[in-house]
């Protein structure tokens, strides 16, 4: 095992509900993303799960197909069959090559 792979495991865990990398250290097991979704009744953003309105189940972007383009979607929940829409919001990131000697 590396040390880097090591520093992974004893530093990170995952969030028990979105699966997110975290810390240990604050001997949590839901990320603050997940955390603030269990506990608020307003709408709510979040990076990788989304909340039935009607249920609380919450259902991950990789189980949902055509939700990936920056619009308004209506979903079926797969838990209770309620359908509702989302918003979907893009965010890019872009890499520059290395700089020429």
């Amino acid at each position: 095992m590396t040390s880097y792979n090591f520093e992974l495991k004893t530093h990170f865990k995952k969030c028990v509900q979105c699966k997110k990398p975290m810390l240990i250290r604050y001997n949590l097991d839901f990320c603050s993303e997940c955390a603030e979704m269990n506990k608020t009744n307003d709408a709510i953003e979040h990076s990788r799960l989304i909340r039935c309105p009607n249920c609380q189940a919450k259902i991950s972007m990789y189980d949902l197909e055509d939700i990936f383009s920056e619009d308004e979607h209506t979903i079926t929940c797969p838990s209770c069959d309620h359908d509702f829409e989302i918003k979907t919001r893009l965010e890019y990131n872009f890499e520059s090559p290395a700089l020429i000697k």
